[in-house]
């Protein structure tokens, strides 16, 4: 459970952040759930690696399904 926390807030903690959704009483509720850290991570740096990850995922089910077609 732990780590699935950790997962999900590291995603909505910095877009929150990004979005200006980060007044004092959010902050306040995130320092409180322990998880106001994940403030400092960099958003673009998150994405782009999201996007890295989903093209490296499209690229495995192309090559997957070129050789089913064989």
């Amino acid at each position: 459970m732990q780590a699935f926390r950790s997962r999900l807030f590291t995603r909505i903690v910095p877009i929150l952040k990004e979005i200006g959704l980060f007044g004092p009483k959010v902050q306040k509720a995130l320092g409180d759930m322990g998880v106001l850290e994940y403030a400092k991570i960099d958003v673009e740096k998150l994405i782009g690696n999201d996007m890295k990850v989903a093209e490296d995922f499209d690229a495995k089910r192309f090559v997957q399904g070129a050789i089913a077609a064989e």
